[in-house]
């Protein structure tokens, strides 16, 4: 699984849930499952506070422990131990793990920051712990036992930094960013959940939705807070600071987010204006048509301030997408 981050927020039945405790509630509310989680910061955890019933806490705690998942020892060492716990207890057979008010109980564990459990070699050489981690999961993933067990294992992390030999036995999951439809139903919840959090005057929600579509529910949740405590209103140019910012984290500092600020009240005109407009929108719509004859890049030549990226700006704004510069990484530019 990659793309968004667990701890990002969506708006669920009325309520503001992070992607992790959605995760958490659907798979025990669908399939029995008890989340189990691990990553080298903050170790093997288990939903313990979630199960009430005392006989059932007891079982799984039991289970755990018969896979040498209880009272790991926080060392070098424990990754080791806690990746061979976890290939025998999702491969062992849930038939007579049973939850007290009935039906079936099973595991779902969650392996956070992928990219430091199991990292791909091109990006750094690997420990004895790290080999030993890519070779369960990589037998994991060739398991009928897990199959049959009904058990589920999620590996999250960066896409395109985990080993090879894990990422060939995977079915890959990309969470894409919140477009304007979900930003538009997060913005409903959120009002209810944060009534004191409110916009400058001017910007209603489909506004909002479209300046900060296709980046994290999370920056945008901070500001409505931070609107709330301090009792201000969020104006457009928080807004697009905080997707610049979200931009940059997204894409690892290779691209930044261009300020439509500057094209504000400003009139493109001139005959090669005219011209290079009436191409770009062209092509612009035929790209939003999935036209396969269209170019997918164009390059604007000419010399500084003769309006290459006003025209690009203009193009992008009036068609309601993101106005992005690529920062090449050796020359920083």
């Amino acid at each position: 699984m990659t793309g968004r981050h667990l701890d990002d927020v969506v708006a669920v039945d009325d309520r503001l849930l992070t992607i992790r405790e959605h995760l958490r509630r659907r798979v025990r509310d669908e399939h029995g499952m008890v989340t189990l989680g691990y990553s080298v910061a903050g170790g093997f955890t288990w939903d313990r506070g979630t199960v009430s019933d005392l006989r059932d806490q007891q079982l799984i705690e039991t289970t755990l422990r018969a896979h040498g998942l209880v009272d790991l020892t926080a060392d070098p060492r424990e990754m080791t131990q806690v990746m061979r716990g976890l290939s025998g207890l999702m491969r062992a057979p849930t038939a007579p793990l049973r939850w007290r008010g009935g039906g079936p109980l099973r595991f779902c564990v969650v392996l956070e920051f992928a990219e430091h459990l199991v990292p791909s070699q091109e990006h750094t050489s690997r420990t004895d712990h790290e080999m030993a981690a890519i070779e369960v999961l990589h037998l994991l993933g060739h398991s009928n036992a897990l199959r049959q067990s009904g058990n589920l294992v999620i590996v999250h992390g960066r896409e395109g930094r985990v080993d090879g030999l894990v990422h060939e036995v995977l079915h890959h999951l990309r969470l894409g960013p919140p477009g304007e439809r979900e930003k538009l139903v997060f913005l409903e919840t959120a009002r209810r959940t944060l009534p004191g959090g409110r916009f400058e005057r001017g910007l209603g929600d489909a506004e909002v939705a479209r300046l900060t579509a296709n980046t994290p529910n999370r920056g945008l949740e901070l500001l409505l807070r931070a609107s709330q405590a301090a009792e201000e209103p969020i104006s457009a140019g928080s807004l697009i600071e905080r997707k610049s910012r979200d931009v940059i984290s997204m894409s690892e500092g290779t691209m930044s987010l261009l300020d439509v600020r500057r094209i504000l009240g400003v009139k493109l005109v001139g005959r090669n204006i005219a011209a290079v407009m009436r191409i770009l929108d062209r092509f612009a719509e035929g790209l939003l048509q999935g036209d396969v004859r269209i170019p997918a890049n164009v390059l604007l030549a000419g010399p500084p301030s003769s309006g290459k990226t006003d025209c690009a700006l203009r193009v992008a704004e009036a068609r309601g997408r993101l106005r992005m510069r690529f920062t090449a990484p050796r020359e920083g530019s």
